[in-house]
């Protein structure tokens, strides 16, 4: 078969024609592909509201009347979801919604879920605080719901641990040093209580310091009394007795000075053991009825309790 010289211009122009055409056809289907991606894009992200909003709704399920943990918790988690798909994981109102979805979940009594969400709460909070986006207060609030968790769990190592960190993120916020106060009570008795005696005196004194330093007149004696007494009972408990002796009676003229001295009852009670200790009886005797006199006067009837029982004690041993 053969073809004419114009056959073949004509069947090339054709190809070219067709060619063009095929290609013209493919970049309107490229183009019209990416702007029904735009759309897309556009639309989701139309619909993704700020941190505020969110904060709002989680406050709104977290507190609502409707007391139902299932409900709050499935209402939280769709809350995540939608915080997810508009990219606000590391946004403090995420760190937000992980700290209460934690306190659900330890109410329905999955505490592993509770620990779990409460930690990654803490991830976040953690980079805010680094990066100034958010403070402090966050952190104290997630270890201190660690703190109860982890003791339900009975993960003593963890839960004293984390009064560490308490007391660390409370004293680098500016309105939770209350709860470092706290924590630093904690501390103390656990450190009493396994017999580390050093260091029980030491962070006694650090709370002492403290209290004087952030609280002032009624709400701080109650704190004051109780370090001075838990460093007081560590040094009697080394056998550091006559350190312990001197420094108790260093506090009276204190106390006594500012209007206090109705709160040295444990003061006088723990000299009275020093010196029956010390078979010095009638000091003793001496001690513990000042203790008793300042116990009636503020009615403290555990205490009077406890210093009768002393009382009793001196009396039958020593009295007959």
């Amino acid at each position: 078969m053969s073809f004419s010289i114009n056959k073949i211009k004509e069947y090339s122009t054709n190809i070219h024609w067709l060619n063009t055409l095929l290609f013209k056809n493919k970049k309107r289907r490229y183009l019209n592909l990416i702007t029904i991606l735009c759309l897309l894009w556009l639309n989701s992200h139309s619909q993704c509201n700020d941190r505020n909003f969110f904060t709002n709704r989680i406050n709104s399920i977290y507190t609502s009347s409707i007391k139902k943990n299932e409900t709050q918790l499935k209402g939280l988690l769709q809350v995540g979801e939608k915080m997810k798909a508009c990219h606000l994981e590391n946004d403090s109102s995420f760190m937000y919604l992980l700290q209460k979805t934690g306190v659900v979940y330890f109410k329905q009594g999955q505490y592993e879920q509770a620990i779990n969400y409460t930690k990654q709460s803490n991830v976040i909070a953690h980079k805010c605080w680094l990066n100034q986006t958010g403070n402090a207060s966050c952190l104290v609030d997630n270890f201190l719901n660690l703190r109860f968790y982890y003791k339900k769990t009975k993960q003593l190592n963890d839960e004293i641990n984390t009064i560490d960190s308490c007391i660390f993120y409370a004293l680098k916020s500016s309105d939770k040093f209350e709860i470092a106060i706290d924590a630093l009570l904690d501390k103390t008795e656990s450190l009493f209580n396994k017999g580390e005696y050093y260091l029980c005196t030491q962070y006694a004194k650090l709370g002492e310091e403290l209290t004087k330093r952030y609280f002032h007149g009624e709400d701080s004696i109650g704190y004051i009394v109780s370090f001075l007494m838990k460093k007081a009972n560590a040094l009697y408990s080394s056998k550091n007795v006559s350190f312990a002796e001197s420094f108790l009676k260093s506090q009276i003229p204190i106390f006594a000075e500012t209007g206090y001295e109705k709160q040295l009852y444990p003061v006088y009670s723990l000299l009275g053991m020093i010196n029956r200790d010390k078979k010095n009886y009638k000091m003793a005797l001496s001690f513990f009825k000042k203790s008793l006199q300042s116990i009636l006067s503020i009615k403290f009837n555990s205490g009077l309790a406890h210093n009768l029982v002393e009382m009793a004690k001196l009396y039958a041993a020593n009295f007959n």
